[in-house]
Parts: C-alpha cells; sequence; structure tokens
C-alpha cells in the first residue's frame, strides 16, 4: 500500500507542476483554479488514499457512487488508506466469486441496455447499485432492510 501511496503523490507531484505552469502561462494566480480529482473509476479505499496524498476536491458523475463513496467514508473516516484497503481485502476474502456472480447476474439486463443504446441503463443503473449496496451491507454485518409495508 505504501507503494501505492507513493506513486499517487509522485503523480500529483506531476500533475501540480503541469497544473501550475499552465496558470503561469495564462498570467492567472496559483489559487486562481482549482484542481478536482476525479473519482469516477475508483472505489472508497482508492478515494480515501487521493485524501491522504493531498487532495480535496472530488468530481463524481454519477450520483449514487458519490453516495456510496461518501457513506464508506463517513462509516469509518479514522481509517487510513492502509487499513481501508487492508479492511476491503479482508471483507472480500472468500467473497469474490459472489461478488463475481452478483455482476454477472446482471448480463442479459445489460444486453438488453445495449439493444436500447444505452436508454435501459436509466433503470437498471439504481437497482444495480442498490444490489451492490445490500451486498456490502451484508459484508459489513449489517442486516439489509427489508420494506415494511411489503414484508411477511
Amino acid at each position: 500500500m505504501d507503494n501505492y501511496l507513493d506513486v499517487m503523490r509522485t503523480r500529483r507531484e506531476q500533475i501540480l507542476e503541469r497544473f501550475y505552469a499552465a496558470l503561469d502561462r495564462a498570467g492567472r494566480p496559483h489559487d486562481g483554479a482549482r484542481l478536482i480529482a476525479v473519482s469516477k473509476t475508483v472505489g472508497v479505499n482508492e478515494t480515501i488514499a487521493a485524501i491522504q496524498v493531498g487532495y480535496r476536491h472530488f468530481a463524481e458523475n454519477r450520483p449514487q457512487e458519490l453516495v456510496r463513496k461518501l457513506t464508506g467514508l463517513a462509516e469509518h473516516p479514522e481509517l487510513t488508506a492502509s487499513e481501508a484497503i487492508a479492511q476491503s481485502k479482508a471483507m472480500m476474502a472468500g467473497n469474490r466469486w459472489r461478488l463475481f456472480c452478483l455482476q454477472f447476474s446482471f448480463i442479459g439486463w445489460d444486453i438488453l441496455c445495449a439493444l436500447t443504446l444505452g436508454i435501459g441503463n436509466l433503470a437498471l443503473r439504481p437497482y444495480r447499485h442498490a444490489a451492490e449496496a445490500a451486498f456490502y451491507r451484508e459484508l459489513c454485518g449489517g442486516t439489509v432492510p427489508e420494506d415494511e409495508e411489503y414484508s411477511a
């Protein structure tokens, strides 16, 4: 994990050098723009690592992903990046196949969404993320709340 943090730290320094050089070329002060990290393709653990190396502003284009990441960060604000990744690995031990099966179970829906040129994703994405959130809650030892209106 320390290697991952070192790589992120080095990469951030390279990005900041280019960022500040662009501001200098434009004649703008260094605080005249904000560097925003895009957390679109990473999970909670990587987001924690990004915070540790100095990123403070994040962009996410899917509201449900933002909620998932903020929930994960809020549940364990005391965790360092290495602790979060170790906890994640421990939680997934013996559960990788179950997660694969859960994700694979959506393949038929994915094909239908492709046939609708992606429009079907408007309905599928929230359902998929709800299923993944329930899987996460189960791994955390929490119970998935049942809908009281429909419970027997």
